[in-house]
């Protein structure tokens, strides 16, 4: 349905780049239209007019959202139908991560159209244990090729890779429909025990305006501040967890209290009606309709602030 090939172009631009990429579309993808339903068929397309002559594409996340304007959960749903979607037997769209010598996931996900027979075979996840950590991002030891599958091994359901996306739901659910309890119980005391790391140097890494919002964050919603990225990575939930203090931190002085106040405030109202907090810019909506109903009801002899500390004069830090 979709052909790649170079050739020579004659055109505006035609020395600044005269050997480029060609794409034809068959009409019979007219046929299965049907099937990229939604979001599916723009983030397809994408990877797509990405492609290379034999069917492999490597956009980043953020590239697909910049071409599409689709959002980053959106397009995670997206690719778990397309990366599951078969059409008369075909797979449409193979997605896995490399590994180096020490079987460590290098870079982000890759993805292969029309993925070959052969191409399934080497890319595909050959075990469950193996597919699971592609879908939590821990190393595993891949069986050797060409050792035969005991029985037991033949039981078990393949999982396909999911993207790397914290918290994923996708990877979860597959858990739950791939492994049964018991199998869960004997890969968790096979498990390597989790490396300790230290809450005060995590903090400390952030810069000196948000470090105490991350400390709050982390007293009130007991929630685990993410690593300072290396040098040149990009800042992931880190930028994220600086941008959603800094954002908390002036809705705040909007309302002429404090992050410290409005923070306690805040967890009163979601200690009330909990709900999952991921990073510090979830509490965004929380924290203003507590600030607003709160600077609503106040005498008008009261600061907001004086009124904020008498709703949480009662408040008990985390133990």
């Amino acid at each position: 349905m979709f052909k790649v090939f170079s050739g020579s172009w004659r055109g505006i631009g035609a020395n600044a780049s005269p050997e480029v990429l060609f794409m034809q579309i068959g009409f019979q993808f007219r046929q299965h239209l049907h099937h990229f339903k939604g979001a599916s068929l723009g983030v397809f397309m994408c990877i797509v007019l990405h492609a290379n002559p034999q069917g492999e594409s490597f956009p980043s996340y953020e590239q697909i959202r910049t071409e599409t304007g689709i959002n980053t959960d959106t397009i995670g749903r997206a690719l778990e139908h397309l990366n599951n979607l078969e059409i008369d037997g075909q797979r449409v769209l193979l997605r896995y991560r490399i590994r180096d010598k020490k079987n460590r996931f290098v870079g982000g996900n890759r993805y292969i159209v029309f993925p070959s027979p052969d191409q399934l075979a080497q890319f595909e996840p050959s075990s469950a244990k193996a597919a699971e950590a592609n879908a939590e991002g821990a190393p595993v030891e891949e069986p050797e090729q060409g050792a035969e599958d005991t029985p037991e091994q033949n039981k078990k359901s393949h999982i396909r890779i999911f993207p790397n996306l914290e918290n994923s739901e996708q990877g979860k659910s597959a858990l739950k429909e791939n492994h049964s309890l018991k199998e869960i119980k004997n890969m968790a005391a096979d498990a390597p025990a989790r490396p300790s790391f230290n809450l005060e140097d995590r903090i400390s890494a952030f810069p000196e305006d948000c470090q105490s919002g991350a400390k709050l964050i982390v007293s009130l919603f007991n929630l685990h501040p993410p690593e300072k990225p290396n040098p040149g990575q990009k800042g992931g939930e880190y930028a994220l967890w600086i941008k959603g203090i800094r954002k908390l931190n002036k809705l705040a002085i909007e309302y002429n209290s404090t992050l410290d106040v409005a923070l306690k405030a805040s967890w009163k109202r979601w200690n009330q009606s909990p709900f999952t907090v991921a990073h510090p810019g979830a509490l965004l909506k929380t924290m203003t309709s507590t600030l607003a109903s709160t600077e609503q009801s106040q005498e008008p002899s009261m600061s907001l602030k004086s009124t904020l500390e008498n709703v949480i004069k009662d408040f008990e830090p985390r133990s």
